[in-house]
């Protein structure tokens, strides 16, 4: 017995690194691809990854940067949204390079999909070894985390969904320490500004539970843990949370039309084709009504391939024959369940059905009246579909043979599916990071940054503004790019308030103000007796002095930002004190005897 365990915990091991080898070939030559770039979106990423090291450099590793002088004359750093600080590359990037501590962090993050997949399976569901191996390779090689990572979106953490689900619905750790980790998974994701995938993500975790508990029964503790988690996250992340809505009172992105499909059905089939087959992009955009522009390839990407719909089906089947078998119904609360989970997985598909009061009513709801695109909703169909997918594997067969065929025969499929996709639009992306890799490297060699001298931009022959790719990378030479690529202010600057600010000195003088924003105007305009996209005013040198080079000056913060940093630093406080008393709890000798010295 034990040699039979100790077999298929090798077989395990074997397989995943198999696996994770695989999705590394398939996936781990964009950071760069063969010829250098990385996806168009890191054009922004990357910069502000640059921009913290600068920060660090300057200001130590403890100073929180609030603003930046580096792109549109000045901007909002730690209240931007789509800007994550408190994020595993920020720290990354301390030791190397920003590509490099990308690739890193979607290695390990690939890696953590994986492994709590595994352990959901296992753990909560009690699914065999080898399906559990399927189910989690069929997760980590999912198209939208892969592809999005790719082109240069910071969602990440999304891969941290089945390890919040497995927290959810199992009995350990300790309660006041399951919430914390939850309420720590949570406010990561937030914090590393994967504002848009947060709801479509908390959409499939109760789907997971609710799964769970229609096979195992009702328990009060999984929403507990869930709920509470949440309430702590949110807690942890409450600073933030509060800068980006005053930011975003002042720039609300909610100028884009919200694009849908006329027909329910044609909703229902571009998530049924970009979730289980080929991306339908050019097909999904002639179905669009109301879009304010193309949707790319990366928008459509959830691919899980055909396999999970495949198990699906067949395991219907075998129900529905098993039951009329034995002729009995399915007991009432099993079928109120999945009623209900029909209904939760409904969301995605009515959110992108497009009707004029539909539409209407969906921009006047808050986040999601914020949104471009509500595609991504479509992601909260991922871990649910393996999860439905595996288990249905598992109903199909009690031997053991019989799953690790089932197992072995949807890995390979799934592999030689993703290694056939057509990926010609991620081996084209345009950004080049050697400007900002360059940029690093004598930074970390001389510890000596490039201040803001300079508001600079691109013009065309005929002098009209040029927004070429790669445009903000100009800080490394000491210019911040009055044209940046900053999606706070929409992705063609249509809300951007440039007022008078001009290529030019940025401390040089003209209507009473310095040539360079002060970027409290943006979050707390009221508080700092200005409008937003205001400068720094004349008898304000000083601080326009600090400002461009990279060190904080003195602003006012709205009494409502006070309490939200009051109750944010009670929140860490309370969270590392849990930790802590669990930590003595774990090892009472080692506390004890180090009180004796």
């Amino acid at each position: 017995m034990i040699r039979a365990t100790l077999s298929q915990k090798l077989g395990v091991w074997t397989a995943s690194a198999l696996i994770l080898a695989a999705f590394f070939i398939l996936y781990g030559s964009y950071f760069p691809a063969k010829n250098g770039t990385v996806g168009d979106d890191y054009q922004q990423q990357l910069p502000n990854l640059l921009t913290s090291y600068y920060w660090f450099l300057e200001n130590g590793f403890f100073s929180v940067p609030w603003f930046a002088p580096a792109q549109c004359g000045g901007v909002p750093f730690f209240a931007d949204p789509g800007h994550g600080f408190f994020a595993l590359p920020t720290y990354l990037v301390l030791f190397f390079n920003p590509v490099l501590s990308i690739k890193i962090t979607f290695i390990l993050f690939s890696l953590l999909g994986y492994a709590g997949f595994y352990f959901l399976l296992r753990n909560a569901f009690w699914v065999s070894r080898p399906l559990a191996v399927a189910g989690a390779a069929l997760f980590a090689l999912n198209g939208f985390y892969a592809y999005r990572m790719i082109v240069g979106h910071p969602f990440h953490a999304f891969m941290l969904v089945p390890f919040i689900a497995l927290l959810a619905i199992s009995r350990r750790p300790a309660f006041l320490l399951k919430i914390v980790i939850v309420g720590f998974l949570f406010a990561y994701m937030f914090h590393s500004a994967m504002i848009h995938i947060i709801p479509p993500a908390f959409l499939a975790l109760i789907v997971i539970i609710l799964i769970h508990q229609t096979r195992h029964g009702f328990n009060v503790r999984s929403w507990a843990h869930i709920g509470l988690g949440a309430i702590v996250g949110a807690g942890l992340s409450l600073s933030k949370i509060s800068a980006s809505l005053s930011l975003l009172r002042n720039f609300p992105r909610d100028f884009y039309t919200l694009p849908g499909f006329p027909r329910i059905f044609d909703s229902a089939r571009i998530a049924f084709e970009s979730v289980f087959l080929r991306v339908p992009t050019d097909t999904a955009n002639n179905l669009l009504a109301n879009a304010p522009f193309y949707l790319q390839q990366h928008e459509f990407e959830f691919g899980i391939t055909p396999v999970p719909f495949v198990l699906m089906t067949a395991g219907i089947i075998f129900f529905i024959a098993t039951r009329i078998k034995k002729q009995e119904m399915p007991p009432m609360k099993k079928i109120v369940s999945a009623f209900a989970i029909s209904l939760l997985l409904a969301i995605p598909i009515l959110l992108n059905w497009y009707s004029p009061t539909w539409n209407s009513f969906l921009k006047k709801l808050p986040w999601i009246g914020q949104s471009s695109s509500l595609i991504r909703w479509f992601s909260a169909y991922i871990p649910v579909f393996v999860l439905l997918g595996i288990l249905a594997a598992e109903s199909l067969s009690k031997k053991h043979a019989v799953q690790i065929a089932i197992a072995a025969l949807s890995v390979v499929f799934a592999i030689g599916y993703h290694t056939s996709a057509d990926r010609a639009y991620y081996d084209s992306q345009h950004y080049n990071p050697e400007t900002i890799q360059t940029a690093y490297r004598k930074a970390k060699q001389t510890r000596v940054i490039p201040d803001i001298k300079a508001v600079g931009v691109y013009t065309k022959q005929n002098g009209e503004i040029a927004m070429p790719i790669g445009r903000n990378d100009v800080f490394t030479q000491g210019g911040s790019q009055l044209a940046c690529y900053n999606a706070l202010f929409g992705y063609r600057l249509e809300k951007f308030p440039r007022k008078d600010l001009i290529p030019g000195p940025v401390l040089s003088i003209r209507n009473g103000h310095f040539n360079i924003k002060n970027p409290a105007c943006y979050v707390f305009p009221a508080e700092n007796n200005c409008a937003p996209g205001d400068h720094f005013r004349e008898e304000e040198r000083e601080k326009a002095e600090a400002f461009v080079h990279y060190k904080p000056f003195e602003f006012q913060k709205s009494s409502l930002q006070k309490s939200a940093d009051a109750i944010n630093i009670f929140f860490l406080l309370f969270c590392l004190g849990v930790v802590v008393r669990e930590i003595k709890r774990l090892f009472p000798q080692s506390y004890a005897l180090r009180k004796q010295r």
